[in-house]
C-alpha cells in the first residue's frame, strides 16, 4: 500500500522500491502494479532531488514507465505517466544528456492532454538546450512555446 510509505524516510523508501522492483514479475494484480509505478515515481523524485543521483532517478522513472508499459501507462494513468516522463526528462537534462531529454520530451508532447503539459515539457528541453550552449535551438523552441501559449514573440522586434 502506497500510504504506508508516507511516514518513512527516503532511504527506506528507496530500499523498499528496489526490493519491489526485483520481484515485480511476480506481481499480477493491476492495483499493485499501479502502486509500484507510483512508488517508483516517488523514488525517482527523491533521487533527483539530491542533485547528485540523477542516474538513479532515471532508473526509478524508467522502472515506473516499464512496469505497466508506456502506452498502457499513458492511456490509463495519465497523471502518473506525465510525472514519470517529466521526471525522466529532467534527470536527462541535469545529466547533460540533451538527446535523451529531447526524445523523452517528444514522447510527452505526443501524449500531452493540455497545452500547459506540452509547455512544461518544452521548458525542460529549452533548459537542456541552454545547458548545452545550444542557444539558437533554445530560442527557437522558446518562441514556439510562447506561441503555443498564445504569447507570440516577434522574430525582429
Amino acid at each position: 500500500n502506497v500510504e504506508q510509505w508516507k511516514d518513512r524516510n527516503d532511504a527506506t523508501l528507496l530500499h523498499g522500491v528496489d526490493q519491489l522492483n526485483r520481484g515485480f514479475d511476480s506481481i499480477t494484480n493491476e492495483k499493485s502494479l499501479r502502486e509500484l509505478v507510483v512508488l517508483n515515481v516517488a523514488a525517482g523524485k527523491i533521487a533527483a532531488e539530491t542533485h547528485t543521483a540523477f542516474d538513479i532517478g532515471t532508473h526509478y522513472f524508467r522502472a515506473a514507465i516499464d512496469t505497466l508499459g508506456e502506452e498502457k501507462l499513458w492511456r490509463n494513468h495519465y497523471s502518473i505517466a506525465f510525472a514519470a516522463h517529466i521526471g525522466l526528462a529532467e534527470c536527462y537534462r541535469n545529466m547533460g544528456n540533451c538527446q535523451r531529454c529531447q526524445r523523452t520530451v517528444e514522447e510527452i508532447v505526443l501524449h500531452a492532454e493540455t497545452i500547459q503539459d506540452k509547455a512544461t515539457a518544452y521548458i525542460v528541453l529549452i533548459e537542456a538546450f541552454d545547458g548545452q550552449d545550444k542557444w539558437e535551438a533554445a530560442l527557437e523552441l522558446s518562441r514556439s512555446t510562447l506561441t503555443l501559449l498564445g504569447c507570440p514573440l516577434p522574430v525582429n522586434p
